[in-house]
């Protein structure tokens, strides 16, 4: 909490034909000065005392979910101008998206935003940290399987980001859709906040 903050300085006017102005003494220029730059500096203490206990700013990233293909033996998402569900028909749908965060940043939460109608087994989103040589790490999930209806998930993340040495992957997968499931997913949205 920042100290209290008090003026200091008093100024008391010099009068026309009374006072003689000049730049040394207890009522000069310089000791008035002096004065004025000591209580300028208590100020400016104040407001870095005030900076440093707001907290940092805050940004919402949000990703449209142009889910790229798992793997050859993988159903892909049916991606259509910004929204991503699930083929007509088919159990599964596996895909991810490579997501980037600003750098030095603090992730603090994940929010999937979908829509979701039918009996499937499995639905989950994760977030994912991937080393340059493979080495990945979840740091989210998102376990969706219970939503019905729309939806906007909401995960805690709390992980520093680092561009220089990992990759950052969104992963969905489906698996165990009826026939008449139906699942969309609108946005993939990331809360960071200056560290």
């Amino acid at each position: 909490m920042p100290d209290n903050y008090a003026p200091r300085f008093q100024h008391t006017d010099w009068r026309d034909n009374v006072d003689l102005v000049s730049a040394d003494g207890e009522n000069g220029f310089n000791k008035r000065f002096k004065d004025l730059r000591q209580e300028l500096d208590a100020i400016a203490r104040i407001i870095r005392q005030i900076n440093s206990s707001l907290a940092p700013p805050s940004t919402t990233l949000t990703f449209a979910p142009s889910f790229s293909r798992s793997g050859t033996d993988e159903s892909p998402w049916a991606i259509s101008t910004g929204i991503a569900s699930i083929e007509t028909g088919s159990p599964t749908a596996n895909g991810w998206l490579s997501v980037q965060l600003p750098e030095g940043s603090r992730i603090d939460s994940m929010t999937v935003i979908g829509e979701k109608d039918g009996r499937v087994s499995g639905f989950r989103i994760r977030l994912t940290r991937q080393t340059f040589n493979g080495d990945e790490e979840d740091l989210a999930e998102a376990i969706l399987t219970s939503k019905s209806g729309t939806f906007q998930e909401n995960v805690p993340v709390n992980h520093m980001v680092s561009n220089q040495a990992n990759k950052y992957i969104v992963s969905a997968e489906i698996s165990g859709a009826t026939a008449v499931a139906t699942v969309r997913i609108f946005a993939i949205q990331f809360a960071c906040a200056q560290a």
